[in-house]
């Protein structure tokens, strides 16, 4: 029970990523401030557990088995939405039609928006394929100028498993609908903007190497996979050694543009708990925004390792990064209005 005067704060995370945060950190930090940080029961009435003010969730990371599962799974997810707009306790993030990233089409055109005018940033040209037809989907390609090689990702945000594709031959072996995005060689350093509030900081990873198109069979990822130090893939190329001395002599990404593509990424979701990705065109130098994901680290595919799960990993002092942000939505509340605020800034290697 909380004590009198006391907030409450509930939360609930799939297993995966409650072992890679520091909940209890998180706890102490906001025990000190007179708020309770409590986990969240979804097989019972959310009425019974609170009052909570404010629930950080990862909720959208359930994943149904059967359709009986997939029903069970809607009803947790509507009693929540409810739950909130009833007692108007802040939901961090936002579900249903409030998720403004909820498949990776409305992802592409946000990060467009957030690109829109920034000099030296950019994103990479894409385009909606609907169906595994090799001469439609050549020409929706050459219309919207996506150029091979490309990605292929699942239209639903969920999954994060992908394919490279080196030319049109290879443009009905997907599953559809997807989004299909130019790949931008970047030297195999991907630069994962995370984002806690106000707080942004940036982690270097390795990532795919550089590509040229031709007749190359179409080669299946997942995203998580091919950025990890020890990762083993064709697209990745040399050992993880060499990954990880040509990261930690990588060029970091320029502070200033970091915290202001996390700012307009804040600005145009609503959301505070974000990760963005980030390459370096090898040739031009600027920086592609290729995905966005909210509350990053919660992947849905089962198959792969924990490790896999990385997240906010390499990010420093984050149970003090998310406590503040959530005393500071705690204040905000209160005080009946919600304020984006300016960023601070880091950059460190995973």
């Amino acid at each position: 029970m909380s004590t009198p005067g006391q907030k409450l704060v509930g939360y609930w995370l799939p297993e995966r990523k409650k072992q890679k945060l520091d909940l209890d950190g998180v706890a102490q930090i906001l025990r000190r401030s007179n708020v309770e940080f409590r986990e969240i029961d979804v097989h019972q009435p959310l009425v019974s557990q609170g009052p909570f003010d404010v629930i950080v969730h990862k909720l959208d990371s359930m994943l149904p088995t059967t359709d009986e599962d997939g029903e069970k799974i809607e009803t947790v997810l509507k009693g929540f939405e409810d739950y909130c707009a009833k007692y108007d306790v802040e939901l961090l993030e936002a579900l249903g039609p409030g998720d403004v990233l909820r498949d990776r089409l409305a992802m592409c055109h946000l990060l467009a928006e957030v690109s829109s005018g920034m000099k030296g940033v950019f994103t990479p040209p894409f385009a909606l394929l609907v169906r595994p037809d090799v001469n439609e989907n050549r020409q929706i390609l050459k219309e919207a100028g996506v150029s091979f090689p490309c990605v292929l990702k699942p239209l639903e945000s969920k999954s994060h498993h992908m394919a490279m594709v080196f030319h049109p031959g290879d443009l009905d072996k997907f599953e559809y609908p997807c989004v299909a995005m130019s790949f931008v060689n970047h030297d195999a350093i991907l630069h994962k903007v995370f984002i806690v509030g106000n707080e942004v900081e940036v982690v270097l990873r390795p990532s795919i190497q550089n590509l040229i198109a031709g007749d190359l069979p179409m080669e299946r990822f997942h995203s998580s996979r091919v950025s990890k130090p020890d990762a083993d893939h064709p697209l990745i190329g040399p050992c993880a050694a060499t990954r990880r001395r040509r990261a930690d002599n990588a060029k970091r990404l320029d502070f200033n543009i970091a915290a202001a593509i996390g700012k307009r990424c804040r600005e145009r979701t609503g959301m505070r708990l974000l990760g963005v990705d980030v390459v370096v065109d090898s040739t031009t130098g600027h920086y592609g925004l290729i995905d966005i994901n909210k509350f990053p680290g919660s992947s849905t595919a089962h198959d792969l390792p924990i490790e896999s799960f990385t997240g906010y990993e390499g990010m420093e002092n984050l149970a003090q990064h998310m406590a503040k942000l959530l005393l500071q939505v705690l204040k905000e509340r209160d005080a009946g209005a919600f304020i984006l605020g300016s960023s601070e800034h880091h950059c460190q290697m995973d």
